[in-house]
């Protein structure tokens, strides 16, 4: 996992977070005590917020701070069905990695980590 760099790391993931909860940034910035404006910067990574404003921001996603400032890797050639929600995706990339990275972790700890690869299915 990366280096959080805080403006492009909270970026990403206050987006996605929002998203996939399926709020308006006016609807996030409501229940955060924040102006739409504000939200927006701290969207587009054109502000680092405070920790008062990350803490509102994750109290009004529900979820811990940590989830806000923590960078998440994007998994490659990832395919999806037509008919999920295009927002929803990015969501459920940030978690599938999250819980790989974690059980890597924890393969090491144990020792117990073993390569592997994937094989390509025969066929179209």
């Amino acid at each position: 996992m990366g280096v959080c760099v805080a403006e492009s790391c909270i970026a990403a993931n206050v987006a996605r977070l929002r998203l996939d909860r399926e709020l308006t940034q006016a609807e996030l910035a409501g229940r955060a005590g924040l102006s739409r404006i504000a939200v927006g910067k701290v969207e587009r990574g054109e502000m680092v917020p405070q920790a008062r404003t990350l803490d509102a921001l994750a109290k009004a996603l529900r979820m811990p701070v940590s989830e806000l400032v923590t960078p998440v890797r994007r998994p490659e050639s990832v395919r999806f069905r037509a008919r999920m929600r295009v927002h929803a995706r990015e969501q459920i990339l940030a978690q599938v990695a999250t819980w790989l990275d974690a059980y890597c972790a924890l393969e090491a700890d144990l020792g117990a980590a073993q390569p592997f690869t994937v094989e390509k299915r025969p066929g179209p």
